[in-house]
């Protein structure tokens, strides 16, 4: 097999997996998404108590970033409150 061979093989496995992510796009690292991903990986929250006092952190951080940069990298209204409590144990 030749090197150019080798490169169009490697091409078409990154296509075939890019199509198993967009198949699957709901899910990031387990998660609904990567915005309630993220406020379990770097908040931790341990209870449900801890995901109501992010969740009133979060909106007045959001409140005061209106026009703020960091807009363009999450979507504070993404975040999956339900689901992080359902990590918790708590259903409704």
């Amino acid at each position: 097999m030749d090197s150019q061979t080798s490169a169009k093989g490697d091409i078409e496995k990154k296509e075939e997996n890019k199509g198993d992510i967009r198949m699957d796009n709901k899910k990031y690292n387990g998660w609904a998404n990567r915005e309630t991903w993220l406020v379990n990986l770097h908040f931790n929250p341990e209870t449900v108590g801890d995901i109501e006092n992010i969740k009133n952190d979060i909106e007045e951080i959001e409140d005061r970033i209106e026009n703020f940069f960091l807009r363009d990298y999450i979507d504070f209204g993404l975040i999956d409150w339900r689901e992080l409590e359902e990590a918790m144990g708590v259903e409704e």
